[in-house]
Order: C-alpha cells, then structure tokens, then sequence
C-alpha cells in the first residue's frame, strides 16, 4: 500500500508541519487520484527511502538511487501499473562498540517512482555501480494502426445500404 506521509520530523523526533505548498501538492493528488506532476515519489513509514533522483527525456525516465555497500542481486525492482518500485534490505554491520553517532540507514528500503506516460515495460533495464543503482525505463513509442479501406463503404457482412428519403423523419 501507499503512504503520503504528511509530517516531517525534526532532530528531537517532533513532527514538524509541512509547507502550504506540500499540503496544496498532497490535497490535489488525493482529489485527482493521482500525481499532479510527470513524476512522484512515495514514502513508506516502515522502510527508509535512499536519495532518489528522477530524470525524463523524450526518449525515456532514468532513475538514479544512492545506495552504498550493496551488490546488484540485493534489489527488486519491480513495475505495477505505472508505479515502478525499488527495494531491498542493506544489512547492519555488525556491533562495534558503544555508538556516539549513527547516521547511516539500514535494513528495509523502498522508494517508489510513478510514471505518467506510456512505458515500454519490456525494455527496462537496471545496472548497480558505484554505490548507485540506475534504472532506464524507455517511453513507448506511438505506433499508428494502418486502417483498411473497403471498397464499397461498409464492413463486410453487413446488410445492403438503402436509400432513405432526407425528409422522412427516424423512428
């Protein structure tokens, strides 16, 4: 399930407010069904998300997810109408001591990333390097139906045309 969540929290764990322009993005979203921008994120209030940057071009949306220490077989990347989602579990390094300072997130990560355009879902491709995971979603191209032509007007199997009188009125 998908969580907006609606606070962010300050360093002594108090929820701050959010700005009127988040709540106005939030409100809309909720009223439309669906994100008002090209793009969205999606926070999950059991897992923490990794940097996360979302680029498009014309030809596709790239992804870009900051997560060190990791190796190409720890994420799921998976596609739900539209919704592609990123996930894993980075595992704790085991105890070293007392800690006077933890900045690093582990265990469970997702982020989710809505797409607003037709996708080619066959043709996605992920790579892990670096410490950053790249996600390559290509756009689906618009191909036209051709449309054949029937040399007397009408579908086949369907009756004879009659004329009509124009000024008869239809029943």
């Amino acid at each position: 399930m998908t969580v907006i969540v609606e606070g962010e929290w300050g360093m002594q764990g108090r929820a701050k407010p959010l700005s009127d322009e988040k709540r106005m993005r939030i409100q809309a979203e909720r009223l439309f069904g669906r994100p008002i921008t090209g793009w969205a994120l999606y926070h999950h209030p059991h897992a923490w998300q990794p940097p996360t940057d979302v680029y498009e071009t014309e030809q596709a949306f790239a992804i870009l997810v900051e997560v060190p220490g990791m190796q190409a077989g720890d994420f799921t990347v998976g596609l739900a109408d539209n919704l592609l989602t990123i996930s894993g579990v980075r595992p704790s390094p085991a105890s070293r001591g007392i800690c006077h300072q933890m900045e690093i997130q582990y265990g469970e990560f997702r982020t989710d990333v809505y797409l607003a355009a037709a996708i080619d879902a066959e043709a996605i491709s992920a790579e892990y390097r670096d410490g950053f995971l790249s996600v390559t979603v290509p756009k689906a191209r618009p191909h036209r139906i051709q449309v054949a032509a029937n040399p007397h007007g009408r579908a086949a199997g369907d009756p004879p045309l009659t004329a009509r009188d124009p000024g008869a009125s239809e029943s």
